[in-house]
C-alpha cells in the first residue's frame, strides 16, 4: 500500500496496520526539513532490504497535500501519514513536530 493517509482517528491507524507482519514508523518534522528529507530518502533505500509483506511509514504533522508533494518530490515508495490530529503521539508517544 503506497498512499497518503490521514489519520483521523486511532482506528484509521489499526486499519493501515492489520496486514503487514512488520510495521516501521519513523516520523519526520515536515516537507521543509532538509536532515528529514534525506533522512526520508535514506529511509527509502533500506525499505528494500525488508520483507515484501512489511508496512513502512512516514509520520508527520504536515497536510494530505504537503506529505503527497514531499513524496512525490523525493520519490519515496512507502507511504507518508499527515497526523495533524495527533493521533500517533497519543498512541505511540510517537514526535511528530508539535507537542
Amino acid at each position: 500500500m503506497n498512499s497518503i493517509i490521514y489519520l483521523d482517528t486511532a482506528n484509521d491507524f489499526d486499519i493501515l496496520t492489520r496486514e503487514a507482519r512488520l510495521v516501521i514508523v519513523t516520523s519526520y518534522r515536515g516537507k521543509w526539513c532538509p536532515f528529514c528529507r534525506n533522512y526520508l530518502r535514506e529511509f527509502d533505500l533500506a525499505r528494500k532490504t525488508f520483507p515484501h509483506d512489511s508496512l513502512l511509514v512516514g509520520v508527520s504533522v504536515d497536510s494530505v497535500y504537503e506529505c503527497r508533494k514531499l513524496r512525490e518530490d523525493l520519490s519515496l515508495g512507502f507511504n507518508l501519514i499527515s497526523d495533524e490530529k495527533l493521533i500517533m503521539h497519543e498512541l505511540l508517544n510517537v514526535a511528530t513536530g508539535k507537542g
